[in-house]
């Protein structure tokens, strides 16, 4: 004849000095030292150096703009120039144009590169 149901079921009486024994539960103990795993709080420095960049790249880029509005006025004033000039009086003007087209393009590459770094530190930090 069969046993019965009850007699099939294993029971076992967990012992407390077996780590593997008792169920692990979700749960931390609170008597624990660290009850909760802490999460990592962000820190603010990350952000306000990323804004400082963009900032910083945004100011750039509009002053390589102004230098380019400086530089398209110097030109119209070269061309505008009287023909009895001399020589000199036009490579001087033409030096302020060619003095503010290289503002221009440095004001634009570095305020990029700011720009584009601030991008990153907002995305990777």
């Amino acid at each position: 004849s069969e046993p019965a149901p009850e007699s099939k079921l294993q029971t076992t009486i967990p012992n407390p000095q077996s780590p593997n024994s008792m169920p692990q539960s979700p749960i931390p103990n609170p008597q624990s030292p660290n009850p909760m795993p802490q999460t990592p709080k962000q820190s603010n420095y990350a952000f306000y150096t990323a804004l400082a960049l963009d900032i910083l790249g945004a100011a750039a880029i509009g002053l390589g703009v102004k230098q380019n509005l400086n530089a398209k006025q110097y030109y119209k004033d070269y061309k505008n120039m009287p023909k009895n000039l001399s020589e000199e009086e036009y490579k001087n003007v033409y030096k302020e144009v060619e003095s503010a087209q290289t503002d221009r393009n440095i004001l634009y590459t570095v305020g990029g590169v700011l720009l584009t770094m601030g991008i990153m530190v907002h995305v990777w930090f």
